[in-house]
């Protein structure tokens, strides 16, 4: 016969067909069986886990864990385009509101960019802090009434004064 025949060390044979015959082989089925054991387990866990009703099979449980995971993946997806979304509109306001303080004369172009990082930073006590300032006014569209414009002379206030106090002739 072509059968390898297996001695232990006090060279007894060793036949593993037999496990009563042999101490190894108990081992052997002992291991199987806690292999069984633990995957049930395993099984079980992951069905109260993936919220399945019964003793869901091998497949059933891997066909419920890639519908998650691509849930999941879609749900990432979409949270990403709300959050770029609302970034977007965020920044949209903070240059509206910046560049139509600019418009009012409120503050001028080139503190531009240290309202906006404000405004990053606290968009609503920005808002505040520009809706209390007053615009600038433009002194150069002011009308001045007829009869009260007079030539600027420097110093002619102090002379006038210096001649009324009879300081000077």
């Amino acid at each position: 016969s072509n059968a390898l025949k297996l001695y232990d060390e006090f060279d007894g044979e060793i036949n593993l067909s037999d496990e009563k015959s042999n101490d190894l082989l108990p081992l052997l089925s002992k291991s199987t069986n806690n292999q069984n054991n633990n995957k049930m387990q395993l099984n079980t866990q992951l069905a109260v886990v993936l919220a399945m009703k019964d003793a869901p099979t091998d497949v059933q449980l891997l066909e419920k864990a890639n519908a998650l995971v691509q849930e999941n993946i879609m749900l990432k997806a979409e949270n990403a385009t709300y959050k770029t979304d609302a970034t977007d509109r965020r920044q949209a306001a903070i240059t509206a509101l910046v560049d139509g303080a600019i418009a009012d004369r409120k503050i001028t172009a080139d503190a531009k960019e240290n309202y906006v990082k404000l405004a990053q930073a606290d968009f609503d006590s920005t808002k505040a802090i520009l809706g209390k300032m007053t615009a600038a006014t433009d002194l150069s569209t002011q009308a001045i009434p007829q009869g009260e414009a007079t030539e600027y002379k420097p110093g002619a206030a102090w002379n006038a004064r210096l001649r009324e106090t009879g300081q000077q002739k």
